[in-house]
């Protein structure tokens, strides 16, 4: 299902934005979609049904599309379309900065 939606939404968005915005709505909005979400991306995570998502959290110079802290970790998810400029290696250097693992 989340394959899926992404995949769709991807074919019809021009703006990473506008798919962060929309997948953020829909994870303020339906609690079990934020929770699949957090456990496709991150399978080992037990229960997160509590865990808040920011969108376009300061990271010190940074601002990933998602940013959630769960159990003393951050975590990070970054939308790509037709594009490729990665930013985890920077996002992993801010985290380290405030002391958190990522």
């Amino acid at each position: 299902m989340i394959v899926n939606l992404f995949s769709n939404l991807s074919k019809r968005l021009r703006s990473e934005n506008n798919l962060s915005d929309i997948t953020w709505a829909l994870a303020e909005t339906f609690h079990e979609f934020k929770e699949k979400v957090m456990k496709f991306f991150f399978p080992e995570l037990k229960d997160c049904k509590n865990v808040e998502i920011t969108r376009e959290k300061i990271l010190g110079g940074s601002r990933p599309d998602f940013f959630a802290e769960f159990d003393g970790k951050n975590f990070v998810i970054e939308n790509k379309i037709e594009n490729t400029n990665y930013h985890f290696q920077q996002y992993a250097d801010e985290a380290k900065k405030l002391g958190k693992e990522s």
